[in-house]
């Protein structure tokens, strides 16, 4: 039997091929990931990722939109009002942290410019998760209705304070400080949600 016709507990090549890109990242990132690299970890042949998948950036572009629909999935388990940012924050680093190899893919350099719909559907469904807590956080501390491009600028803020979050946890930045006066994700989250106003 040819290498590229092994059969797979996964079920099909594709999502063989996925799987092991993100473990591929966890170990090297995403700069270390070529498609001959996958293909060697998922033993087949190295044109066989080519039946899937035209090059590497379309590779990562898949794996990407895959873990931000998890997250928006998980944002969304949230439930949204106006004391929900923080628990969504912390939800947001928490899959990050735990998932190291979709972390170095989501916003990898090598995406930018990418046409992908279905990493840009992706992206608009984690935009439209942030969204749910974005809103009633606002309209807690905001008497006027928000127009669409403060919407906009408000789900940015979080978004980016949440992936400032976890840098700090992946780096730990913070670990200088004594135990009793280091923040949690959660403390971080609540004072990024009152910068939101």
């Amino acid at each position: 039997m040819d290498a590229s016709e092994k059969p797979y507990h996964h079920g099909n090549l594709r999502t063989a091929l996925i799987e092991e890109a993100v473990k591929l990242a966890e170990r090297v990132g995403s700069q270390g990931i070529s498609l001959r690299a996958v293909a060697r970890a998922a033993g087949v042949s190295p044109n066989a990722p080519y039946r899937h998948f035209p090059n590497k950036r379309a590779l990562l572009a898949e794996v990407a939109a895959i873990g931000m629909a998890e997250i928006a999935v998980a944002l969304n388990e949230v439930s949204a009002g106006a004391e929900s940012l923080p628990t969504a924050t912390e939800t947001y680093t928490s899959f990050l942290v735990r998932r190291p190899g979709y972390a170095a893919i989501l916003f990898s350099d090598e995406l930018a410019g990418v046409e992908s719909p279905a990493l840009n559907q992706a992206r608009a469904d984690l935009f439209g998760a942030w969204l749910r807590h974005v809103e009633p956080s606002i309209a807690a501390t905001v008497a006027s209705p928000m127009a669409a491009s403060e919407k906009i600028v408000a789900v940015a803020r979080a978004w980016s304070a949440a992936q400032g979050i976890y840098t700090l946890r992946r780096s730990d930045s913070l670990h200088f400080l004594p135990d009793t006066v280091r923040p949690s994700p959660r403390q971080i989250g609540s004072f990024a949600t009152r910068l939101q106003a």
